[in-house]
């Protein structure tokens, strides 16, 4: 339905691809990688392309990136997965640095990032990622009194 109002009417763009993300997240989490793939990257497209005249679609060019990730990740192929979690946690960063509500997805990033660097046996740069991880959530769960 978001696809053929979006032919007409570009405003819908943000709902398709927010469809699309969330349908990729179904199917990944049914086992279904491979399916995700394609879908994950036809909104990370999307998003990107709003995002050029939009900084406010960089939050979802991010989770588009952590998406598509998640599907290669799955799939086996974490020397893939690696450099889209690196450009998301560049977001989530670039984000928190003017908005702290983002920390959270700093550590989320940073957590996907060490689980992807363990897999392919990179355990330093993993224990890294997590511990830095690790830091960051223990600073805001520190001031949320959490």
């Amino acid at each position: 339905v978001y696809r053929k109002l979006a032919e007409s009417d570009p405003a819908y763009l943000p709902d398709v691809a927010k469809s699309l993300n969330n349908l990729a997240l179904a199917l990944e989490g049914m086992g279904r990688p491979p399916e995700v793939e394609p879908l994950s990257r036809e909104a990370l497209d999307i998003y990107r392309k709003l995002a050029e005249s939009d900084p406010a679609y960089l939050p979802d060019v991010a989770r588009s990136l952590s998406i598509l990730a998640l599907a290669f990740a799955g799939m086996g192929h974490p020397t893939e997965a690696e450099p889209l979690y690196r450009e998301a946690l560049a977001i989530c960063w670039g984000l928190a640095r003017s908005d702290p509500r983002y920390l959270p997805d700093v550590v989320g990033s940073l957590n996907n990032l060490a689980l992807t660097l363990g897999a392919m046996g990179r355990t330093d740069e993993a224990n890294q990622a997590a511990r830095k991880a690790a830091t960051i959530q223990a600073s805001f769960a520190g001031k949320s009194g959490k």
